[in-house]
């Protein structure tokens, strides 16, 4: 039998992926089992993976076609490698001995074992060979972590939370800030209400002061006033006085 295997290249730890398989007959025979084993290699051993019946006890010829599609899950801890199939082929080859007309010949393998025209013997009825095949072949690749990946993994990996603790500290400052700078904006609000308190007071007090001046002004005129008038008054009083003596 024929097989060709379909793949991906690449895989991943904890990845699934599927094999196929197309199994083609090349002559006749009676496939008694054709078996898919998967593997990886781990240490110095293999690891099984799977296992799969292809086909079992069947006839087969140039016209079989056989499709078959094995899925699997590659380990998280499996190692840098690739995976590896073991196809095991077991098959019977039968063939006759048969005369006719005073001829003798081999026949090749019959496909019905039971069948015998009585016009064509089998001497003996029939004789098979048994036989069995083992081919091995690689998959796909297991793009796993180095050890020197694993470490700078766990250093790129302790750098984030470095910088995570940085980010919530960078955070945690600047909403400090904010708060502050809301802080400074009330206080400079009051400060501002302040000074205009103090400009309309100094402009109260200006206009008290015009308010003075102009009062100290109307006193001193009113005053004037009133000493000349009581200037005036003492002498029209004399001359009655006189008048009357």
């Amino acid at each position: 039998m024929a097989v060709q295997l379909s793949y991906p290249t690449e895989i991943l730890p904890a990845q699934t992926v599927t094999v196929t398989l197309q199994v083609e007959g090349k002559r006749f025979v009676h496939l008694l089992n054709l078996t898919a084993q998967i593997y990886y290699p781990s240490g110095n051993t293999l690891a099984l993976l799977s296992t799969s019946v292809i086909a079992k006890n069947m006839f087969a010829d140039k016209s079989t076609k056989i499709t078959k599609e094995i899925v699997l899950t590659v380990p998280r801890d499996a190692p840098r490698t690739s995976l590896i199939i073991k196809l095991s082929e077991s098959v019977r080859i039968a063939y006759g001995f048969s005369c006719y007309d005073n001829s003798c010949y081999w026949l090749p393998p019959y496909r019905d074992y039971s069948y015998y025209p009585s016009v064509l013997m089998w001497y003996p009825p029939y004789t098979y060979v048994d036989a069995t095949d083992i081919a091995i072949a690689p998959l796909s690749y297991i793009k796993a972590a180095t050890p020197e990946y694993v470490s700078l993994q766990s250093e790129l990996q302790m750098l984030q939370e470095k910088l995570n603790q940085a980010q919530a500290e960078n955070q945690k400052l600047k909403e400090n800030m904010e708060s502050i700078q809301e802080s400074m904006s009330q206080k400079d609000a009051t400060i501002a209400g302040l000074n205009q308190r103090v400009l309309s007071a100094e402009d109260l007090n200006h206009i008290l002061e015009i308010l003075l001046a102009v009062l100290a002004g109307i006193t001193i005129f009113l005053t004037a006033m009133l000493v000349r008038r009581q200037r005036k008054r003492p002498q029209t009083g004399k001359t009655e006085s006189n008048i009357d003596r």
